[in-house]
């Protein structure tokens, strides 16, 4: 299982001391790898803690991005049905050899529309998808 952690605040900066000792009470959630981003200044703090099931995580602690660049994922679960969205949607774009059903689920962004990827997915999951350029 994994851990999905955020904070936001709409005025001050967050502290990266206090955002690393929240998420790392979350760690037996997912002891193999923790990914956190901090965006907009330090107002907004997204974190991942991972247990790798389908896959050998990347242990950069940055959360994963999509390969455009346009969107990153804070994810939690499992997707039965990422080799065959693969197979169907992004073979063509050339994922690494050992992809992951994190690294489908965040580049079917950049392929499909937001609303159509969750009627596709197989599984048992909770993800946050931030979008980069539109900042949401």
């Amino acid at each position: 299982m994994c851990g999905i952690f955020i904070i936001v605040s709409k005025k001050n900066y967050l502290d990266k001391k206090k955002c690393l000792d929240a998420v790392k009470k979350l760690f037996n959630r997912g002891p193999d790898t923790l990914k956190y981003n901090f965006y907009y200044k330090k107002k907004l703090f997204i974190s991942n803690t991972i247990l790798s099931i389908t896959g050998q995580s990347s242990h950069n602690r940055n959360l994963y991005h999509s390969i455009s660049g346009k969107f990153s994922i804070s994810f939690n679960g499992e997707i039965y049905n990422y080799k065959e969205l693969y197979n169907k949607f992004l073979k063509k774009h050339l994922l690494r050899q050992n992809f992951t059903d994190t690294d489908v689920l965040i580049n079917l962004h950049d392929v499909l529309s937001k609303d159509k990827i969750p009627k596709l997915l197989n599984g048992m999951f909770a993800y946050l998808i931030h979008d980069l350029k539109k900042k949401k």
